[in-house]
C-alpha cells in the first residue's frame, strides 16, 4: 500500500507543481541540487521497492540464484556477476538496473520535454511503474529511446544507431528501434497513420489479427509461444492489454487529440510530430497478433506518452483554453495511473 501512496504523492505532486506553472524549467543551474536529490529519492524508492507481489521480480531473484535458465542479454550478466564479484546483496540487482533507467529518463525529461512537471507525471503514471519497478532490462532500452528519437529528427545517424546498439544490449526487442530511421520527419502523412490504426482496430473487433494470420507467430519459435502462455497464465486471458482496453483507449484518445492540433502544436513544439508518429505505432501495434511480443513492443513505444500527454495542454483555444488543458492532462494522467494500479494490479 506505501508504494501506491508513495506513485499517487509523485504523480499528484508534478501535476500540481505543472499546473502552477506548465513550463517550469528544471533545466538551470538553480535546479541542478534539486535534480540530483529527486532523482536520487526515485532510484532509491525504485531499487530498494517491495518486489514480493509484482510480475517479474521473482524470476530475476531466480536468475540471480541460477542464471543462464532462460538466455538473457550479456550486460544483465555482467551487471549481475558484477554484484556478486563485490558480495553486495541481490537487492543491489534491482538499484543498478533503476540508477541506470532513472537517471537516463529523468535527464531526457528535462533535456526535451517543454512540459517537464507534466512529463514527469505521465511518467510515474505507468512507465515508471511497468518498466523502472517491473521490466527493469526494457526500462534501460525504453529511457535510451528517449535520446534515439530526437537524434533520428535531426538527422544524427551515426549517433542513433549507437544509441540502437547500446539498448540492444540491455533488451533485445530493442532492435525494432531500426524501424523508426523510416519514419518520414519532413512528411506528415497523417491518413497514412490513422489509416493504419483504424483499418488493424476494424481487423481485430472482427476477431482478425494480420500478422498471426500471415503465419509469423509459427515463424518466431517455440521459445516466444512458452512465454506467451506463460503470460496469458499469469495475467488473464481478459486482462492481457490491447487495442480496446481503458489504458489502450485513454493512449488513444491522447494520439487523437493531439492530432486534431498537430500544426498549432507543432509550432510550439517541432519534434511533436515525431513523437505523435510513434505513439500511433504504439497503439496499432496492439493488434497486429504477434503472441505477446505486440504487447511487449507497445509498450515498449508507450514511453513516448510521457511526452504525448502533456502535449494535449496545447489543444485548446479561448478565454479558458489553459484551464481546459491542464484539466484534460490532469484527467487523463490520473486516469491512466489509477487503470495502471487498480485494473493492471502491478503493485500492492
Amino acid at each position: 500500500m506505501w508504494m501506491i501512496v508513495f506513485i499517487y504523492v509523485l504523480t499528484l505532486g508534478s501535476l500540481l507543481v505543472g499546473w502552477g506553472n506548465p513550463t517550469l524549467s528544471l533545466r538551470n543551474p538553480k535546479s541542478r541540487l534539486f535534480n540530483i536529490l529527486f532523482c536520487l529519492i526515485l532510484i532509491l524508492f525504485v531499487g530498494f521497492r517491495d518486489g514480493e507481489n509484482m510480475p517479474d521480480y521473482s524470476n530475476y531473484l531466480e536468475w540471480f540464484q541460477h542464471p543462464g535458465q532462460r538466455g538473457v542479454e550479456e550486460s544483465f550478466f555482467l551487471i549481475l556477476n558484477s554484484i556478486k564479484s563485490i558480495g553486495a546483496p541481490k537487492i543491489f540487482l534491482f538499484v543498478i538496473y533503476a540508477a541506470i533507467s532513472v537517471s537516463i529518463r529523468y535527464y531526457a525529461i528535462i533535456k526535451y520535454s517543454p512540459l517537464q512537471m507534466f512529463s514527469m507525471a505521465a511518467w510515474f503514471s505507468f512507465i515508471l511503474i511497468l518498466h523502472e519497478m517491473i521490466q527493469i532490462r526494457a526500462a534501460v532500452a525504453s529511457a535510451l529511446m528517449l535520446f534515439l528519437i530526437p537524434l533520428i529528427f535531426n538527422k544524427r545517424y551515426i549517433a542513433a544507431f549507437i544509441v540502437i546498439l547500446i539498448s540492444f544490449l540491455f533488451h533485445r526487442s530493442a532492435l525494432i528501434f531500426i524501424l523508426l530511421f523510416f519514419i518520414n520527419t519532413k512528411k506528415d502523412y497523417w491518413w497514412f497513420w490513422t489509416g493504419c490504426y483504424l483499418l488493424i482496430l476494424f481487423l481485430y473487433i472482427q476477431g482478425l489479427q494480420p500478422l498471426e494470420a500471415l503465419g509469423i507467430n509459427a515463424l518466431i519459435g517455440e521459445e516466444i509461444s512458452l512465454i506467451d502462455g506463460e503470460a496469458r497464465e499469469i495475467i488473464g486471458e481478459k486482462d492481457l492489454p490491447n487495442m480496446l482496453n481503458a489504458i489502450s483507449l485513454i493512449e488513444t484518445v491522447t494520439c487523437f487529440l493531439i492530432l486534431f492540433r498537430i500544426k498549432k502544436i507543432s509550432e510550439i513544439y517541432p519534434m511533436a510530430k515525431i513523437w505523435l508518429k510513434i505513439g500511433f505505432i504504439s497503439i496499432t501495434i496492439y493488434g497486429t497478433g504477434i503472441y505477446i511480443i505486440s504487447v511487449r513492443l507497445a509498450e515498449m513505444f508507450s514511453t513516448v506518452f510521457i511526452f504525448l500527454m502533456p502535449l494535449v495542454y496545447y489543444c485548446f483555444d479561448g478565454k479558458y483554453g489553459k484551464v481546459l488543458g491542464k484539466i484534460t492532462v490532469f484527467v487523463l494522467i490520473i486516469a491512466h495511473l489509477s487503470l495502471t494500479v487498480f485494473f493492471r494490479e502491478y503493485i500492492s
